[in-house]
């Protein structure tokens, strides 16, 4: 880590007084003006700001698999960071390390902010040192064990987090670059639009590709067929993200820095078509009946039997969800139902009434029918993950579900067998596991080999666990030896 640090720091700290020359009030007050509008456009207002709290005071809730993180306060008030020089707010912001040197959760994103430009951390430090001071101490975090311990934070670090520059293309043009600038760096897109593997590290093969965050789904980003990105002009985007815009985030972004994003969204590679299809499981023909006479008796009284619905029921027809790479949205409508809201009435869960199959068949159906142009993935894997993912969260404590990986990674995996459950318990067991493992993914990075034996060994354990708690343990358990023997023998992964 000191070598990352180096790399981000080769100008120097953020030293010396806030405001170390005696600025003229007009030069103070737009730094501070654009130190305000940094706060916002990271989504520092809203993330440190709890629902009918007092701004930066902390406190509001995140949850994730492993338990419930709470934002810390970052006001001047001693409880905040009113003992903090510049050298320990950039410190926390870059590197994810806060001022006693412990390690902070990625909840934060300090792996995006990593890429801040100085002047924007210069302006963002100096508008926090004159917020109003507020003495308030978060909530501890209620995260279950082992994930308490922030000693394994050290490993993720290594693993998941490679410090780099931020670097523009002067070819892509002013706008473009802005763009790049905000959706990557400020505004740290990846962290809710982009899915996450079993360590909940964002995956780059899967960037921007749309994920679920609690009970809100984060839609496709990307310049793929299938995304409103790609079939909408430029002008519809711009139109598309201030009305989705984030609270106290993209809402508060100047016309010009919005319309950046989308120059920058508009502008990315395609995906070929064979890294594509690999997403894409097909469905026999046999179950897409199914799905079909399954909507027939459960949704058509209401959606009507050509999704156009009705008053009160939105249409089944043209939705981003309904097309996006990911079937997740519609998955999740289905087991967790809608509360009413505005005109749109409510609809009840189908979790207790159709079984894992019947509901990737509904789904599948929905996904091609009426002009969808949404792919036949659902797969009953699938939503059993997301039943157990549901199922967690209710749950006390939190608890980790074993997530879906694709097959062909996750079969080689799950071919260890037996030497997975004796892996942890015999450390020449997990060491020849390893490397035979590796040997025959040698394409892989040590994360991908981590995170694949991790799921395996998730999906070998949990039947005969009876506490989920325990389950997460053991996970989490086998996932640091497994890392620590990686560290430790001479390999050229990254």
């Amino acid at each position: 880590m000191r070598l990352g640090w180096a790399v981000l720091t080769a100008g120097g700290l953020l030293s010396g007084p806030v405001l170390a020359a005696q600025p003229t009030d007009a030069a103070r007050n737009e730094l501070l003006q654009h130190g305000e509008y940094i706060a916002r456009a990271a989504g520092c207002v809203a993330c440190h700001t709890e629902p009918s709290g007092k701004a930066f005071a902390g406190g509001a809730a995140l949850k994730t698999p492993f338990g419930t993180l709470y934002a810390p306060n970052i006001t001047p008030d001693k409880s905040g960071i009113g003992g903090w020089e510049a050298e320990d707010f950039e410190r926390a912001v870059r590197l994810g390390v806060r001022k006693d040197g412990a390690l902070l959760y990625p909840g934060m994103p300090y792996t995006s902010y990593a890429h801040m430009s100085r002047d924007d951390m210069y302006a963002l430090w100096s508008y926090l040192r004159l917020v109003p001071s507020i003495t308030h101490a978060a909530p501890k975090n209620a995260l279950s064990f082992p994930f308490d311990l922030r000693a394994g934070l050290g490993v993720w670090q290594s693993l998941y987090y490679k410090p780099a520059a931020f670097s523009t293309q002067p070819a892509k043009g002013e706008a473009w670059n802005r763009g790049h600038y905000l959706v990557e760096a400020l505004g740290h897109c990846d962290t809710c639009h982009t899915s996450r593997n079993v360590a909940q590290s964002a995956q780059p093969a899967h960037r921007l590709t749309a994920a679920q965050l609690e009970d809100w789904y984060a839609p496709e980003m990307t310049h793929d067929p299938l995304s409103s990105i790609t079939n909408h002009t430029l002008d519809d985007v711009v139109r598309s993200l201030k009305q989705a815009a984030m609270h106290d985030s993209l809402g508060h972004l100047t016309d010009a820095d919005v319309l950046a994003v989308a120059t920058y969204l508009k502008d990315q590679p395609q995906q070929p078509a064979a890294q594509r299809l690999k997403d894409v499981t097909t469905t026999s023909d046999e179950n897409l009946k199914e799905g079909k006479a399954l909507f027939a008796r459960s949704c058509a009284d209401c959606h009507g039997s050509n999704g156009q619905g009705r008053k009160g029921v939105p249409p089944l027809t043209g939705d981003n969800a309904l097309s996006a790479r990911s079937p997740h949205a519609v998955i999740i409508v289905l087991l967790e139902g809608l509360k009413p809201r505005g005109t749109r009435g409510a609809m009840d869960s189908f979790a207790h009434s159709l079984d894992d199959q019947q509901i990737a068949d509904v789904t599948n159906f929905i996904r091609t029918a009426w002009g969808n142009h949404g792919a036949p993935n659902a797969t009953p894997w699938i939503v059993g993950s997301w039943r157990k993912l549901q199922a967690s969260a209710d749950a006390q404590p939190a608890a980790l579900a074993c997530p879906s990986l694709d097959p062909s990674v996750l079969q080689p995996a799950l071919a260890a067998g037996p030497k997975l459950s004796r892996a942890t318990r015999d450390r020449a067991e997990l060491e020849s596991l390893l490397i035979s493992y590796s040997a025959a993914r040698a394409q892989d990075s040590s994360a991908q080999v981590i995170e694949a034996l991790s799921t395996a060994y998730c999906r070998s354990i949990a039947p005969d666990r009876s506490s989920q708690a325990q389950t997460t343990a053991d996970i989490a358990d086998f996932s640091q030896q497994a890392a620590a023997v990686l560290a430790q023998r001479p390999t050229e992964r990254k």
